[in-house]
């Protein structure tokens, strides 16, 4: 039997001829060169290649050198159909394996996962294995996930409970007592209505300003509440006493030198702060009750009564001039005590020693009963 020519039976090839001349074989050719040209991630951002790391599509039709449109001649594509867009794995040029390794460092996947990427590229072109491959990786980034929340949510109750421990044995440190105890000094001083809501106006100055006193668990934590409110219960005691005690050791000095020497010790400036009228009326107040007691030998640890007596005239000019602090009447009455007061007192005269223990009785009775603490 006589062997077919050449002529008559052509030898196809599994790969396109890239040496042919139809647009399509130019295009593979074109796109081939282009690889080699500039392997890489193109598509990540690669500026020679605008972003994108394949030629766009070409169009349907050819150009000839005069620029000139000619119809696509290559047999089994319409007319109306464009050019599939074609890569060099399509093409057989390579495997890919250059461009994956490329994708995985770029991505800075670990050995194993670039190994992992490499065996996947290397499947058989079946999308159903290659889908089979990725849903039993999804399910193992699954498992390994519920692991890792179930560990979390151990840790969670660890943290909490160390939590929990910290907030029942929590303390106020030195520097927070000290700019509590400073805030209570300074509003002590500026006590207008009563001298009895000290802790409490000082509370509300630590809530509002509790970054400052690094304490901005205050408002939430009844713990941290409970700690600063017990320490302003216990320093009250001793801060209205040294209120009342200087008041009766300068009870007959003129009323600036007065008012410096309570503002250097209780004003949170100190020596550089500055008091309003209203304050110093209330000073001066303090002084016309102070006179007759300071006079009198004091029993150590006794009732002075100076603030049941200091309460008392509140209570009664709150009832004269109203409860509004700002009113014409409490501005009229802070004036004539003040006037009154440094007419009064002119010259400084020998200080009395004050010789009574640092606790007096008036401190040491409990809220609600006479001379009492109602903070």
């Amino acid at each position: 039997m006589p062997q077919p020519q050449p002529s008559q039976f052509p030898e196809r090839s599994i790969r396109p001829n890239l040496h042919t001349s139809t647009p399509y074989a130019r295009n593979a050719e074109q796109t081939s060169q282009h690889h080699d040209e500039h392997e890489g991630l193109s598509f990540l951002g690669d500026n020679n290649h605008h972003g994108s790391f394949f030629q766009q599509p070409p169009d349907s039709r050819n150009t000839t050198h005069d620029g000139q449109f000619e119809p696509l001649t290559t047999p089994g594509i319409q007319r109306s159909m464009s050019v599939p867009q074609m890569s060099p794995v399509h093409l057989g040029i390579y495997d890919g394996t250059a461009y994956i390794t490329k994708l995985a460092n770029t991505l800075r996947l670990v050995p194993m996962q670039q190994q992992s990427a490499l065996e996947f590229n290397q499947l058989p072109p079946d999308p159903n294995l290659r889908l089979a491959v990725l849903h039993t990786r999804l399910l193992a980034m699954e498992s390994q996930t519920s692991t890792a929340l179930s560990q979390m949510s151990e840790l969670k109750k660890g943290v909490d409970t160390v939590i929990q421990y910290t907030k029942t044995r929590w303390d106020l440190d030195a520097g927070q007592k000290s700019a509590i105890k400073t805030q209570l000094n300074h509003q002590l001083l500026k006590s207008n209505m009563t001298f009895k809501n000290a802790v409490g106006r000082t509370m509300e100055e630590i809530s509002k300003h509790r970054a400052s006193y690094h304490l901005e668990a205050i408002r939430d934590n009844e713990v941290v509440k409970a700690v600063v409110e017990a320490y302003l219960d216990k320093e009250i005691t001793g801060v209205r006493n040294k209120f009342r005690k200087m008041i009766f050791k300068w009870s007959s000095a003129p009323l600036d030198v007065l008012v410096q020497k309570l503002t250097s010790e209780f004003h949170k400036r100190k020596a550089n702060g500055k008091v309003s009228e209203a304050t110093t009326a209330r000073i001066a107040l303090a002084r016309q009750i102070a006179v007759p007691m300071a006079a009198k030998k004091n029993t150590k640890g006794a009732d002075t009564g100076f603030w049941k007596a200091l309460e008392t005239a509140l209570n009664t000019l709150v009832k004269k001039n109203s409860s509004n602090a700002e009113s014409d009447a409490w501005k009229v009455w802070e004036k004539a005590t003040i006037s009154t007061d440094k007419s009064t007192y002119i010259s400084d005269p020998t200080i009395p020693s004050d010789d009574d223990d640092d606790t007096d009785a008036d401190n040491r009775n409990g809220p609600g009963e006479a001379g009492g603490d109602d903070d």
